[in-house]
């Protein structure tokens, strides 16, 4: 008679795996059946997971198969009126930076760091319109006719048009300025000049005195 083989049980073995470790402590191979638990170094998932159980089975393998830990990624904020720049997705630890676009100046951090948590830290900041210096005329006013962007005082984009007061004139330059992102006007303030009348032609009436002559506007 022959002799009867033996039946083994089935075993699967561990593999080597990046950024993370098995909390099973015997050594490789392990019996069919067993549970064991990957545990990913930290800022690090396998299969989108930090700590992924694997289960043994009847044909040798690991169900699910084990994968390596690799880097979360985070994902990149949208910044109003400014952009991350960034090459691909941020992984774990990786630094990002945050620019404005023109005419806006950045409040809070430049540049962000990919956490484990998947989020960009410190806080995302903003990107705010700059601001002009305060507009002055003389014996006049001004008021807004547009602002197209939100910021302190006299923002970028706002626009201004001047009047003069009552018995004054305007000079020649124009009455309309726009903030630029230089924090500049985009022209001089105008100037309000007293009206002055042209003083009466007195030769037809020679009789005619004014005293004393009044050659301005009251």
């Amino acid at each position: 008679l022959g002799q009867l083989s033996e039946c083994e049980i089935i075993t699967c073995y561990l593999p080597q795996v990046k950024n993370g470790y098995f909390n099973h402590t015997s050594p490789s191979p392990v019996t069919y059946g067993t549970s064991i638990a990957l545990i990913c170094s930290n800022g690090h998932e396998s299969n989108g997971k930090m700590v992924n159980h694997f289960h043994c089975s009847g044909d040798g393998l690991w169900s699910p198969p084990i994968a390596d830990c690799t880097p979360v990624t985070c994902m990149v904020p949208e910044i109003a009126n400014g952009f991350v720049l960034s090459n691909g997705t941020p992984s774990y630890q990786t630094l990002v930076q945050v620019n404005c676009n023109f005419g806006f100046a950045i409040r809070g951090p430049a540049k962000l760091q990919c956490g484990a948590d998947k989020r960009l830290h410190p806080t995302t900041p903003r990107c705010v319109a700059v601001s002009c210096p305060p507009p002055a005329i003389d014996n006049g006013l001004f008021y807004i006719v547009e602002r197209p962007n939100t910021g302190y005082g006299y923002p970028f984009g706002i626009k201004l048009v001047f009047e003069c007061h009552g018995g004054f004139r305007m000079s020649n330059i124009s009455s309309a300025v726009v903030c630029q992102g230089d924090k500049s006007w985009s022209g001089h303030f105008p100037v309000c000049i007293k009206i002055e009348c042209n003083p009466p032609d007195l030769s037809k009436f020679p009789y005619l005195v004014l005293e004393p002559p009044q050659v301005s506007y009251e």
